[in-house]
């Protein structure tokens, strides 16, 4: 029987590629993707063939080594990919590197929401190291190694070739939205990528349209500028006065985004000054503000410049901080004549947001540190915050110095985690308990103790613009930057149930502006963050370049775009719901034809906005 005993060195190796493809099994399974999936369990057995071939050329210890180290790390790859997606509804890109520290605004919940089914993960990685154990004296090189190298590559690359000419494929431009080969090629909708591709693939790609993004940003080319000028040129955003403009012009601005305020927020008890402000200001009741890549510093760029934020390159705040962007908002009130500072109770280094408001035309952006804010010493950071009518406090004692202010404020009480952890909310949790529907999830209790802990910010806010003769002339406009994706959908939705699996609809959230005396309005039309710039720079009159916009001024004709991460869109029309899995037409206009133009528009889009960044099209 000892002349067989190498028969059990290649069980080791066929143990090792079945725990490989289980590990990605698995991330299908626990990330809620179709798990059976042809071309995935291709790739990912031909990954798996691939790094067995490299293991074979180890021989002992090595090989043992190899083995169970690699078996670990891609079960940690793929925990980590599954932990991702339950935050963010998309997997993580290597070219999000410099966007690590936003895994710090949810390392409270990570831990949290970990449930025992994660643990499967591990099951076939323990039972191989198990294997390794049992079988480790077969570890030693045997004479057909060199062969099973040679079956294993050449499994690998077969695989690799057979799984790719299988690529669902179209020569029609208006469907390059369905084509596997560019679909591949961008990784454009990361969740539908990994699903048909698997963790392996997935992850080679992602590593490599990164580093060849990361070179091609070395260089600008003339025919990037010629592009941009063209697609700008068929845009045609040329605008129109209309019945809103100047509105608000000469007054001043508060501009506030407000963290993590959704629409769930707004409650007449809850969130009072809210309401009050929707009832007797402008308020946008079908506004959208779609989750790109790094959330909020992103939400920020959308609506401060109109254009496009890094979806193919590192993030925005730290990759192009230093790129030029002179049709922002700051810029154009300054061109006004107004002090345009912003305010921030965290540190000016996450997000970059030193440097980054610098390139967003603000001349000063005050901090925690700068603002004097308290941080206790029982508190934890990116777990507890300072309190929002504090930062109203300290922010106003500086912006109303100014003769005429542009202040954008960003908030953080309606942060994560909404846990028993944030201890400066027990009084807010107090008030809102009676308020909250019977059997709601502690998690939407605490969260809506933190939008009245901003609330109440917002009545300081008004009572002290009023105590310093400015409320009459300032307009206070409110954003949320995003909906609470630390909440799972399940609990959002056992609570408000209005738009339940409609992942869309997660992604409207408030937008008002409000000034004493005003006439109220709702506005239904479908905006997104992505019009704010150019509707507030028409209510202020103000000398705004609508052509190199991306969005369009709300009170306009023009029509307007929702666009979302993974390349869904809504307009007034139809919708790609990509996250849901349908399209849906609204009218006539609305036909197929219409939706596959769309779906080119937007990829199209999106390409253009890397390629504004990436050449740094505004310095030229």
């Amino acid at each position: 029987m000892k002349k067989f005993g190498w028969i059990k060195s290649y069980v080791i190796v066929f143990a090792y590629i079945v725990t490989l493809v289980s590990v990605d099994l698995l991330l299908h399974y626990l990330a809620g993707l179709n798990v059976l999936v042809k071309r995935s369990i291709l790739f990912s057995t031909a990954y798996a063939c691939g790094f067995a071939a490299i293991g074979l050329l180890f021989k002992g210890m090595g090989r043992q080594i190899y083995y169970g180290l690699t078996a670990i790390l891609f079960a940690i790859l793929g925990l980590g990919q599954v932990i991702y997606h339950y935050f963010y509804k998309a997997f993580f890109s290597v070219s999000q590197a410099t966007n690590l520290g936003e895994l710090g605004t949810v390392k409270g919940e990570i831990f949290r929401v970990l449930e025992w089914k994660y643990t499967l993960f591990f099951i076939p990685v323990v039972l191989f190291i198990l294997i390794l154990v049992l079988l480790k004296r077969q570890m030693k090189r045997q004479k057909f190694d060199y062969m099973a190298v040679v079956v294993c590559f050449v499994i690998a690359f077969g695989l690799n070739w057979v799984t790719k000419i299988t690529f669902e494929t179209t020569d029609s431009v208006s469907d390059k939205f369905k084509d596997d080969n560019y679909l591949y090629e961008s990784l454009f909708d990361k969740e539908r990528a990994m699903e048909r591709f698997g963790l392996f693939a997935y992850t080679k790609q992602d590593v490599s349209i990164t580093t060849q993004r990361f070179i091609s940003k070395k260089f600008k080319i003339a025919a990037d500028y010629e592009q941009i000028d063209a697609y700008f040129e068929e845009m045609n955003h040329e605008h129109v006065e209309n019945e809103m403009t100047g509105l608000f012009e000469g007054k001043n601005v508060v501009f506030v985004l407000a963290e993590s305020l959704s629409n769930l927020a707004i409650d007449e008890n809850m969130t009072p000054t809210l309401y009050k402000m929707i009832q007797e200001g402008l308020y946008f009741d079908n506004y959208y503000s779609p989750t790109y890549k790094a959330s909020t510093s992103d939400s920020e760029f959308v609506v401060n410049t109109s254009l496009v934020p890094s979806m193919s390159y590192g993030t925005t705040s730290y990759d192009f901080a230093n790129n030029t962007f002179p049709n922002t908002l700051a810029n154009r009130f300054k061109e006004a004549g107004y002090t345009a500072q912003s305010f921030h109770s965290n540190t000016g280094d996450f997000y970059n947001r030193f440097n980054y408001h610098r390139a967003l035309g603000y001349e000063t952006f005050y901090d925690q540190k700068a603002l004097g804010l308290a941080f206790l010493d029982e508190w934890e950071y990116m777990v507890n915050w300072p309190s929002d009518t504090d930062l109203m406090k300290a922010s106003a004692d500086i912006f109303l110095q100014q003769e005429k202010f542009f202040s954008y404020i960003l908030t953080t009480n309606g942060h994560t985690p909404y846990t028993t952890q944030r201890t400066e909310l027990a009084a807010n949790y107090d008030y809102v308990r009676p308020f909250v529907k019977e059997g709601a999830d502690e998690e939407i209790v605490y969260y809506y103790a933190a939008q009245n802990a901003f609330d109440e910010s917002m009545a300081y806010l008004i009572n002290r613009l009023e105590e310093a003769g400015e409320l009459e002339d300032t307009v206070i406009i409110i954003f949320g930057d995003h909906y609470p994706y630390p909440i799972h959908h399940d609990k959002i939705w056992a609570y408000d149930d209005t738009n339940a699996w409609n992942w869309q609809e997660l992604h409207k959230v408030p937008l008002i502006m409000w000034t004493p005396g005003m006439e109220p309005q709702t506005v239904s039309k479908l905006m997104s963050s992505f019009d704010v710039a150019p509707t507030v720079a028409n209510l202020f009159n103000l000398n705004y370049d609508y052509y190199h916009a991306f969005g369009v001024d709300a009170f306009s004709d023009d029509e307007s775009l929702v666009v979302f991460s993974n390349y869904g869109w809504i307009t007034e029309h139809a919708r790609n719901n990509i996250w849901s899995g349908y399209t849906e037409s609204y009218d006539e206009i609305g036909t197929e034809a219409y939706i596959n133009s769309m779906n080119n528009k937007v990829l199209e889009m999106f390409e253009i906005g890397q390629e504004i960044l990436k050449d740094d099209y505004f310095a030229q």
